[in-house]
């Protein structure tokens, strides 16, 4: 049966216990405000007759936190200007995966951020992961703030659809999918509102 503690250590404490755990195997990490520790695996056990030797059922695991930092940039479009409620994402690099998908929005101004980014190999997405609207770009993050270099978005167009049923009345809360045909990948998907 699966148990999840979270212990707060009080201010300038630096070690305490966690009793009266089921015996089993456990993922532990730390977080405080700006770092995190990378998770440990734990393995609490008994062997029949063996129980009071150390590291079964009893296990001293030191953490180390380190500093997560900011990533922030600007999405722009292909003329220049900002480009804005765009989503971005910033997903764990295949060969490094840090942690899970982090997401932002970007703001009138074509600016995201990210706050409190793991250090680590990432991969900066902007629109949707599956068919993004700019190649990819690998990043590092480590301890400090990085501000990444503006991205630039290729020509984009605007399809406006609306669905109507047999009479021509608007056809609201429809699923649309749409996909590139010919070079390239994409898709689109979208639900209709009530104006169809």
């Amino acid at each position: 049966e699966a148990v999840t503690r979270t212990v707060e250590a009080a201010p300038a404490e630096e070690t305490f216990e966690v009793r009266d755990l089921p015996m089993g195997a456990y993922r532990v990490f730390a977080t405080a405000p700006g770092h995190r520790s990378s998770a440990a695996e734990v393995a609490l056990y008994k062997l029949e007759g063996l129980e009071h030797l150390p590291g079964m059922n009893y296990v001293n695991l030191t953490i180390t936190l380190r500093a997560m930092a900011n990533v922030d940039g600007i999405v722009r479009r292909a003329n220049g200007d900002p480009a804005d409620e765009l989503a971005v994402h910033l997903l764990p690099h295949a060969t490094a995966a840090p942690g899970e998908r982090i997401s932002a929005r970007t703001d009138l101004a074509g600016v995201y951020r990210f706050d409190a980014v793991p250090e680590g190999n990432w991969m900066l997405c902007v629109g949707d992961p599956a068919a993004p609207l700019a190649s990819p770009r690998p990043i590092k993050v480590g301890s400090r703030a990085l501000e990444l270099d503006d991205v630039l978005l290729p020509a984009l167009a605007t399809l406006e659809l609306i669905v109507v049923d047999e009479a021509a009345r608007p056809f609201p809360d429809v699923d649309v999918v749409g996909y590139l045909r010919g070079a390239g990948r994409g898709s689109i998907r979208g639900r209709t509102g009530p104006q169809g």
